[in-house]
């Protein structure tokens, strides 16, 4: 896939990030993990339009190209106590309740999209008066919006929001999550990052719903590894850039691996484990925030050093996209706000996005950095917030300490 040009302009390619706003019909109760039912559902939702690409996004070994939330409840606190104890939590039709579709590619907005507008699809319930201008509220909540069933509860689906509001107070409401953009512009807002700006030199993520990277099957069950480690974060999510952005902008990713195994260290985190129960088996994973010093800059320039030298030799000009290897790893944050991190991230984990700059430790010196998890924390039952070694005198209360409402509504 390349850019097209069509009537003299070039085509872009976009990202969407959807905030489905959702009201129960009736009282009932639903599974704190709904993130396998919303999967069906908007497979259900395609098929309905286009059933060979309900199919093939169905198939097996597959990238697919759009994540699903779980539900998320007024309370996140309960949602995870929920999760804890494998319970059921109630839903009232007098409350509130969100879901988040992310999707990759056009096609398969636009199939959603004709979903949503159907002629014969009856209107349920009208967005609210005065928003569409202000919300970024869809077209399709005036035309009616589809019904949703999560378990045996039915849901009717009252607004659809496609757009964030830029103002930061904003970032505290769920519709932050929501988003609108290019790769085109992924790439060029990463180009346009210079390495004597501190604030290009750290990358930051949050990870909102439980994170997890498989290590394969064993004899006994399959292996999950439990900590964002850089090497395993921007290998996956370059990976996926390479299966949906246009091949004018694909990543070297074997150089991505190498620069990132040399140069990219861990330089501060707070994260907890949490539990997600599936239909047949429950899965542990991170969720907090994780922030990766970027080191290129940082490393020694003395040049009688013959290994200094030969270790800023071997540092890629670019990796693909006309990005130099930093340059990626910034545009791979911001695309982990549409793609997620890590599996399952169709059936609710991986929700991720980037921290904004001012929420992330500048400057570390390079021996308090951590390139690596102090320990496995596949061997930890749990996880409580903790930080990499610091200097002494930077207090542990800083922005990167993080509370139950970061993983809740940031």
């Amino acid at each position: 896939m390349t850019n097209q040009a069509i009537n003299g302009h070039v085509r872009s390619h976009p990202l969407y990030a959807l905030m489905l706003k959702l009201r129960p019909k009736a009282a009932g109760e639903c599974l704190p993990n709904a993130g396998q039912q919303a999967h069906a559902a908007l497979l259900a939702w395609l098929a309905a339009v286009d059933p060979a690409l309900a199919t093939r996004l169905h198939e097996p070994n597959n990238d697919r190209p759009f994540t699903c939330s779980s539900l998320w409840f007024p309370d996140e606190r309960a949602v995870a106590l929920a999760q804890r104890e494998n319970r059921r939590l109630t839903v009232l039709p007098a409350q509130t309740y969100w879901l988040r579709l992310t999707l990759l590619t056009d096609e398969l907005f636009r199939t959603l999209i004709r979903r949503f507008l159907q002629p014969n699809l009856t209107p349920t319930i009208a967005s609210t008066p005065g928003t569409s201008g202000t919300s970024g509220t869809s077209g399709a909540a005036q035309a009616g919006l589809p019904a949703l069933r999560l378990g045996s509860v039915h849901f009717e689906v009252a607004e659809l929001v496609a757009l964030a509001q830029p103002d930061e107070a904003s970032r505290a409401l769920p519709t932050s999550w929501a988003g609108y953009d290019t790769y085109e512009a992924l790439v060029e807002r990463a180009g346009a990052l210079d390495l004597a700006m501190p604030a290009a030199r750290t990358v930051g993520l949050l990870f909102r719903s439980p994170t997890a990277f498989s290590d394969g099957q064993q004899e006994w069950g399959k292996k999950m590894h439990l900590f964002p480690d850089p090497e395993r974060v921007f290998d996956r999510l370059a990976r996926l850039w390479n299966a949906f952005a246009p091949e004018a902008f694909a990543l070297d990713v074997p150089a991505l691996r190498e620069y990132v195994a040399q140069w990219v260290a861990v330089s501060a985190y707070a994260l907890e484990t949490r539990s997600l129960h599936f239909d047949r088996h429950a899965q542990v994973g991170f969720v907090g925030r994780c922030s990766y010093a970027l080191m290129e800059r940082a490393h020694p320039t003395n040049t009688t050093n013959r290994r200094n030298t030969t270790a800023a030799a071997n540092v890629p000009v670019t990796l693909g996209a006309g990005l130099r290897p930093w340059q990626a790893l910034h545009l791979l944050a911001a695309f982990a706000f549409y793609a997620g991190v890590g599996q399952k991230t169709t059936m609710g984990m991986g929700q991720a996005r980037p921290l904004p700059p001012a929420s992330i430790p500048l400057e570390m010196p390079a021996a308090n950095i951590s390139r690596s998890a102090p320990k496995p924390l596949a061997q930890r039952s749990t996880l409580t917030p903790a930080r990499a070694a610091v200097p002494a005198t930077e207090s542990t209360g800083s922005a990167n300490a993080i509370s139950p409402d970061d993983t809740a509504a940031v």
